[in-house]
């Protein structure tokens, strides 16, 4: 049997690399490639999934645009409605109080007929 010679790591010589510590050499090594097929489908189901995704997202953000506009076009016929009937109001309330006034200058117009009335008649014997 030939003699055991413990060789100082200075002596080593350079051999393949080696692992570190903790490594498996089946995480370490190169995967096997699928088959073209297989990584085309894959590939073109990504993509078509991308895009889909990205058109979904063009699509509501086109219909949340839309949407925008018609709530802005819905408000501004709501508050232009709004000023209409506030105007009709004002008109109403206007012609009320010209109403009211003309009562009020008929109503003492005839009280000063009544009075000048019963003046007359204390007047004449």
């Amino acid at each position: 049997m030939p003699p055991v010679v413990f060789a100082r790591s200075s002596d080593r010589q350079e051999g393949p690399p080696t692992l570190p510590l903790g490594a498996d050499a089946a995480v370490l090594a190169p995967r096997a490639q699928r088959s073209s097929r297989v990584s085309q489908v894959t590939r073109h189901t990504r993509r078509t999934t991308t895009s889909m995704a990205a058109e979904i997202l063009g699509f509501s953000r086109e219909i949340s645009g839309h949407m925008m506009n018609m709530m802005g076009q819905m408000q501004a016929q709501t508050q232009n409605q709004l000023d209409q009937s506030q105007n009709q109001i004002n008109q109403i309330l206007a012609q009320t109080e010209i109403q009211r006034l003309d009562a009020k200058e008929r109503e003492r117009a005839a009280e000063e007929a009544s009075k000048k009335e019963k003046r007359l008649r204390k007047l004449r014997p």
